[in-house]
């Protein structure tokens, strides 16, 4: 494939970029695909798609950014690529155009004309690699831009100038945006940020988790509408939706006081005996059997998409992504103990430790008071409408809370 992409230039399959479509090229030049009926494609410019992609090249030189961009079309209804070509597109929703599209099609050089192999590669990681009996996983890497494999010559029609392809890499790479070809994986950036409630309120319209935002010398939750969520907007979803932290704490402490109070204490092991029970294993196996139903769905659509006339390499990189992610699940669910509950008397051994939990937790250092809401099993939902927070202990089982210095 590399020889053919360097020499012939040939079309070597896989998705076209939007801005074109496949078109017949004639039989396939090996003999043996060719007398069993394969034929080879090339690309033709799709003139619904390529006057997009030409306005998104004028609009970013002159100086727009990606997410304007993005935003702007959106507005004013021009179908997203995944909306453009929804066979293709299945596993998408296709409601809106985002930034991370606009910069693949301004990073895209087969809008020039060129053929391009060899921009990504496949790797198989491990799925767990404290359980490699779960097998491996497809994922596609970035190769250095040096290792692409550009045809010798234009091979179908361009969309875009090569001068005005080249003045966009300049200002891609002027306005700092990262080159994810030149890359390596790295881990997330950690906010210097001390959320304490990340990861453990939701918004009571939508059900998402909110997000943390520090405004005003203040740490605060909000609930941000995008473009893509019109239908929640439609419903009556505010744009944003903030809450701040310290008006949550005091009352929660005080609830939590009162949770593990020694007047209180016999009906909290009650309530953790039932949450730590069958119920809760029950509904931890019917969303891995949803779970697995849903993989089983994706399975037959990219089928369906394979007779459609989907690359058979793409169709194999999706459908080996969800063999594995079914795999985990299967695994998942097997492993699953419903007896995996503590008894009476070793409940109310920990909620006695945890008499003086809201002392503990002004104590504790903030990234360490926000580990232990979370392995306590917190969930807060903010219901803006009621202006009312509704807190919860929801535990999969009774866990060892830890901070620095003891448990």
């Amino acid at each position: 494939m590399r020889a053919q992409a360097s020499t012939q230039g040939r079309y070597l399959g896989g998705r076209p970029p939007y801005g074109y479509v496949l078109a017949d090229a004639g039989p396939h030049p090996n003999p043996g695909k060719a007398s069993a009926g394969q034929r080879a494609h090339r690309l033709e410019v799709d003139p619904t798609a390529a006057p997009v992609v030409q306005r998104i090249y004028r609009e970013y030189l002159l100086g727009r950014g990606t997410a304007a961009i993005a935003n702007r079309l959106t507005r004013e209804g021009v179908p997203c690529p995944s909306a453009h070509d929804p066979v293709r597109n299945r596993h998408r929703s296709g409601a809106a155009w985002v930034a991370s599209a606009v910069e693949a099609i301004l990073r895209n050089p087969r809008y020039t004309g060129y053929e391009v192999w060899n921009k990504q590669r496949k790797e198989e990681i491990l799925i767990d690699v404290e359980d490699v009996a779960l097998g491996h996983q497809s994922r596609m890497r970035w190769n250095a831009r040096d290792e692409w494999i550009f045809s010798p010559t234009k091979r179908h029609e361009a969309i875009i100038e090569d001068a005005d392809f080249d003045l966009a890499q300049s200002a891609l790479k002027d306005r700092g945006h990262r080159d994810l070809s030149l890359q390596t994986v790295r881990a997330p950036r950690r906010s210097s940020r001390p959320y304490l409630f990340r990861g453990v309120i939701t918004c009571g319209r939508c059900q998402r988790h909110m997000e943390g935002s520090w405004n005003n010398g203040r740490a605060h939750y909000r609930c941000k509408l995008k473009l893509a969520d019109a239908a929640l907007a439609q419903a009556g979803h505010p744009s944003t939706v903030y809450v701040r932290e310290d008006k949550i704490l005091p009352p929660l402490d005080s609830w939590l006081d009162l949770l593990f109070s020694p007047a209180r204490r016999m009906k909290t092991v009650e309530l953790l005996q039932e949450g730590t029970g069958g119920t809760t294993t029950e509904s931890r196996r019917q969303s891995l059997r949803k779970k697995l139903q849903g993989c089983e769905t994706k399975i037959a659509r990219y089928r369906e998409a394979l007779e459609a006339g989907a690359g058979p390499g793409m169709v194999a990189t999706w459908t080996s992504e969800v063999v594995a992610e079914r795999a985990r699940l299967t695994v998942a669910l097997q492993q699953l103990e419903p007896a995996d509950v503590l008894t009476k008397k070793e409940l109310l051994e920990v909620v006695q430790e945890l008499g003086s939990l809201s002392q503990t937790l002004k104590k504790a250092e903030p990234r360490d008071r926000a580990d232990l809401y979370l392995q306590l099993g917190l969930h807060l939902c903010y219901e803006q409408e009621n202006r009312l927070i509704r807190a919860s202990i929801i535990p999969e089982a009774c866990p060892t809370l830890r901070v620095r210095g003891g448990t």
